[in-house]
């Protein structure tokens, strides 16, 4: 028996040689001098970068929208001038970080120091994860057919008439023919616009259908067709109006403070004026990220009160770590899911937990940023 107690004693005696003397969160008082080598380390926490991506539409009226349903029997035209916004895409993107309120200093014993652990645990423990690049989308710019439209304002007339002139001592009436410019009305701008749609539908037709002096290959027929095509929705524009698109990303960093702080708002949005930052739009149009944790601590910590209200407890001070909690994050507006993310693991809703000293067997390294 005795040689088995002696046994017993030194192993724990050779554990405690190896393990960590001292466990000492930061900051400590001027009193207390760490003695021969240290390391810290800290805390890991959640932060989030969500990503929000905007398109703005421009509903720009055509120039002879008026004339649409008269001309050409098209009532669903932009019949004014009209910009609005869409959130067309949210996404989220997790990271680990260190806590600056959660740093602990570690006192390495001898043998630690001798077989080079810190440098064994500052290759293994969690890093902080870096950002992905955003790829941002181009704008559609507006087509140039309609921004550069202009038709000919000027109409040249031709008049005829007689005049009376004395000719050789006669009295002769002459006919005169006199060419007039005129300005061509709106209404007349749009009819010609019209006729040339008709044109170009009529000559789309007899491409399909007409025999051809030549015989034109199938990729040459379709050109041709596309080229009608489009010049048929070029001047189709100027009757229905066109729309140009920007798209627009956002990201904004978003970091929980604990398990209470549960509904974050992040940004306000609206359909007239778009993305704005916090404060700039009114209360209803704030957008929140909302975490909603898959299991709670409250048994657990309901029992490490009663632990420490019994006069036998005793507090521990080894390693101080803390495990992740799953999380279920939406984005949410006037009570309302707009998008769900999926489900997170974040470290700030876990409580940290406190292991005896000496626990060697622990790896610190998976749990903590070490430095």
């Amino acid at each position: 028996m005795k040689r088995f107690f002696l046994i017993s004693f030194l192993i724990t005696i050779a554990f405690m040689g190896f393990s960590q003397k001292n466990v000492v969160q930061l900051p400590m008082d001027s009193s207390y001098m760490p003695s021969g080598s240290f390391f810290m380390y800290f805390l890991p926490q959640t932060a989030f970068k969500v990503t929000i991506t905007v398109e703005k539409n421009e509903q720009l009226k055509g120039y002879y929208s008026d004339f649409a349903d008269k001309m050409l029997g098209i009532s669903n035209v932009f019949s004014e001038n009209k910009t609005t916004y869409l959130i067309s895409k949210a996404d989220i993107q997790s990271f680990i970080i260190p806590d600056s309120n959660l740093q602990f200093l570690v006192e390495m014993s001898k043998k630690q120091i001798k077989s080079d652990f810190y440098l064994q645990i500052l290759n293994n423990s969690i890093r902080p994860v870096e950002s992905k690049p955003y790829v941002y989308q181009q704008p559609t710019q507006m087509s140039e057919f309609f921004k550069n439209y202009s038709d000919q304002k000027l109409l040249e007339k031709e008049e005829s008439y007689v005049e009376t002139r004395i000719i050789d001592g006669v009295l002769t009436q002459v006919p005169v023919s006199k060419t007039k410019t005129i300005t061509k009305s709106l209404e007349q701008q749009a009819q010609e616009a019209a006729d040339f749609i008709t044109k170009i539908r009529k000559d789309r037709y007899n491409v399909i259908t007409a025999n051809h002096e030549v015989t034109f290959s199938k990729e040459a027929l379709q050109f041709m067709i596309d080229e009608l095509n489009q010049l048929e929705k070029n001047y189709l524009e100027l009757f229905i109006g066109t729309t140009v698109k920007q798209t627009f990303t956002f990201e904004f960093i978003v970091i929980p403070q604990n398990d209470k702080d549960l509904d974050i708002p992040v940004f306000t949005f609206n359909e007239k004026q778009g993305l704005k930052t916090i404060g700039q739009l009114p209360q209803e149009d704030i957008y929140f990220i909302k975490l909603n944790p898959q299991f709670n601590l409250s048994l657990y910590n309901q029992q490490r009160e009663l632990w420490k209200s019994n006069k036998n407890y005793k507090k521990q001070n080894g390693y101080q770590y803390r495990a992740s909690i799953p999380a279920e994050i939406e984005l949410f507006h006037q009570d309302r899911s707009i998008h769900q993310f999926g489900v997170y693991p974040v470290f700030q809703f876990s409580k940290i937990f406190i292991l005896p000293k000496h626990t060697d067997c622990f790896k610190i390294s998976n749990y903590a940023i070490i430095f």
